[in-house]
């Protein structure tokens, strides 16, 4: 090997050092800065001090950084008291401002952020090592700290639908477990109806409702041309009855004939 390559290959490693320094300098820097702009901003300063109702707008302005880390730092100031992990690997600089803001943006715009937060059944162990994550919120901290930047929209997009799988799971049950139902005929003949349905029983009982009586035909007109006024209006009970604290609604009874 030539002494020219030898030297080449030297300088070269030299300079991938120095960067790798600096970088790692740039990362520490702009970790200071953010604690230091969450703690102004948290206090409400920028506000009342400097004039700013954005947090963004004030660190452009006032100590010209650019509008890409101005935008992330303000992103994580606003979002740090809802995800505490996130915030804390960005102000250690253990992960970048980039990954962290991307990922508190994109919790919040899916709707997800009380969801991340909720313990998992049981701790999930980081695919990158033996940590084990309580929360959704502390895998995605690994997966900014660890993983390449264009691959965070990979892994995010297969967590957010895990949340999405979860909280319809959470949904469901809970609309089960409010399901009730009570049907009180009034001294006047007349029927009180009450309750809260989940979505595919109350649906049944609207077309029930809808379609107990069938609207009158033409032929049974009179004289005059006027139809017989439909009763469907006043129907015996269609349902069975069901005590707030009785079991789910799970069927519906009767004929829904209107009263003789």
């Amino acid at each position: 090997m030539s002494a020219a390559v030898i030297d080449r290959d030297r300088e070269a490693s030299l300079l991938h050092s120095d960067i790798e320094s600096l970088a790692s300098q740039a990362r520490a820097l702009e970790a200071a800065a953010l604690r230091a702009v969450i703690a102004y901003t948290s206090a409400g300063l920028h506000k009342t001090r400097d004039g700013f109702s954005g947090i963004r707008d004030w660190i452009m302005e006032t100590y010209s950084f650019n509008s890409s880390s101005a935008g992330q730092m303000a992103s994580i100031a606003r979002l740090a008291p809802k995800f505490k992990h996130l915030a804390e690997a960005a102000t250690s600089g253990s992960a970048s401002l980039d990954a962290i803001a991307y990922a508190m943006r994109r919790i919040e715009r899916e709707g997800l952020a009380v969801h991340c937060r909720a313990p998992y059944a049981s701790p999930v162990e980081s695919p990158y090592s033996s940590t084990m994550c309580r929360t959704p919120e502390e895998l995605i901290r690994e997966y900014c700290t660890h993983a390449v930047r264009s691959e965070l929209a990979e892994h995010f997009d297969r967590i957010c639908a895990e949340l999405f799988d979860q909280e319809s799971m959470l949904d469901e049950l809970s609309q089960q477990t409010l399901a009730w139902l009570e049907v009180n005929e009034r001294p006047d003949g007349m029927w009180d109806l009450e309750g809260r349905l989940t979505g595919d029983t109350g649906k049944l009982l609207s077309n029930t409702l809808r379609t107990a009586v069938p609207p009158p035909r033409q032929d049974q007109a009179d004289d005059d041309g006027l139809l017989p006024r439909s009763r469907a209006g006043t129907p015996r009970p269609c349902t069975r009855w069901w005590r707030p604290t009785g079991p789910p609604l799970t069927r519906l009874g009767g004929t829904g004939t209107p009263p003789p």
